[in-house]
């Protein structure tokens, strides 16, 4: 699907922000003392999306996808044999969050002698009803069922009021972010567009594939600056989340449009392991 990178990073936007909302969604028991781990594993480097120090001998991993690929499986067994190595005698568990179209198997099996088991969440088989009862979760509610695209519009302006109502004033702004760039995964811009208008909320589609259909009902570079734009916007949000009070907004958007030029894991995973903005200034 055109645009996946957009739309799975504006969900690990979200699980950096709201770890123990997502946690707790996902049925993975937390205590008051987690802490997120870096999502780069060494050697030929692979990144995770999200891997969390859950009490003090477990680890949780969670993928986000917007259609996996046939080999997600396996790619979930090799990071599980890079973790297990980086962090011998803990107990880990996967989970992917399927945030579209098509599945993963549950198991990875080998014969008689080998099996792995996958925790797979497809958000469009759940209740939009769970989701909207928390600021966080309700990012995740347009996604979910729904019978008809008049449904799911409804469900994204109940989401949108949930967040602008209930959300601490320094996260509003990303969740609405996240919310509205999810949103373009099913919804045409036209009716977010709309949307927008009717809750007079601050929405924008740069980089979505709804926004590539206002925008670039042009020419196939427009289409790509769009991307770069919707890319650079994600990193900035997580960004100000990191850095807060360290930088100008102009400097840090500057930052954004420079790792936007990168692989998008990539990118995503120097803003969260850098230990300061100098260390990523240097990276980037």
């Amino acid at each position: 699907m055109a645009g996946g990178p957009i739309y799975d990073n504006a969900v690990r936007l979200l699980a950096a922000g709201e770890l123990t909302a997502v946690c707790r969604w996902l049925g993975i028991e937390t205590d008051a003392r987690h802490l997120r781990l870096s999502e780069a594993l060494p050697a030929a480097t692979m990144y995770v999306d999200l891997l969390a120090r859950v009490g003090p001998d477990r680890l949780a991993q969670i993928e986000f996808t917007t259609q996996p690929e046939r080999d997600m499986a396996a790619r979930m067994l090799e990071y599980r044999a890079r973790i297990m190595r980086l962090e011998p005698g803990k107990i880990l568990t996967q989970h992917v969050v399927v945030l579209a179209g098509g599945t993963v198997p549950r198991e990875l099996v080998n014969g008689d002698d080998f099996a792995m088991r996958l925790h797979v969440v497809n958000l469009r088989d759940h209740d939009p009803g769970e989701l909207l009862t928390d600021p966080a979760l309700a990012t995740l509610a347009v996604l979910a069922r729904a019978p008809d695209v008049e449904t799911r519009t409804k469900t994204l302006r109940t989401a949108l009021e949930l967040i602008h109502q209930r959300a601490a004033p320094e996260r509003r702004g990303d969740l609405l972010n996240v919310a509205t760039v999810l949103a373009a995964i099913h919804l045409n811009a036209d009716t977010i567009d709309a949307l927008a208008r009717e809750t007079k909320m601050p929405i924008s589609l740069e980089g979505t594939v709804g926004g590539r259909d206002l925008e670039a009902r042009g020419e196939a570079r427009g289409e790509a600056r769009g991307l770069t734009r919707g890319e650079t916007r994600v990193l900035t949000s997580l960004l100000r989340r990191q850095f807060a009070g360290q930088a100008t907004d102009a400097d840090l958007q500057a930052l954004a449009a420079r790792l936007a030029e990168r692989h998008h894991d990539a990118a995503v995973d120097l803003i969260l392991s850098a230990a300061g903005l100098d260390e990523l200034r240097r990276s980037s």
